[in-house]
């Protein structure tokens, strides 16, 4: 995929996972998933808790992070 085409789709994510989880931090959404593609998803996880007790996150803003994560893991871009 394109650089573009990439950040396109990412963007898309995190529409779909804010729609789904309506009550979760936009930002924290937005920030996190950009910044995971690209990265190890284990690791990626294992930071969204270190991230989400530091800024005490509620949970549908966990589970937003958490969904948009397994769809660019499913998308292949994530390692």
């Amino acid at each position: 995929m394109s650089e573009q085409y990439d950040r396109q789709y990412v963007l898309k994510v995190i529409e779909y996972v804010l729609r789904k989880y309506p009550k979760a931090r936009r930002i924290a959404v937005e920030n996190f998933i950009m910044s995971s593609v690209g990265n190890r998803y284990d690791y990626q996880l294992a930071n969204l808790e270190i991230d989400a007790e530091l800024y005490r996150w509620n949970e549908a803003t966990r589970q937003a992070i958490r969904t948009g994560l397994h769809i660019l893991k499913q998308a292949g871009l994530m390692r």
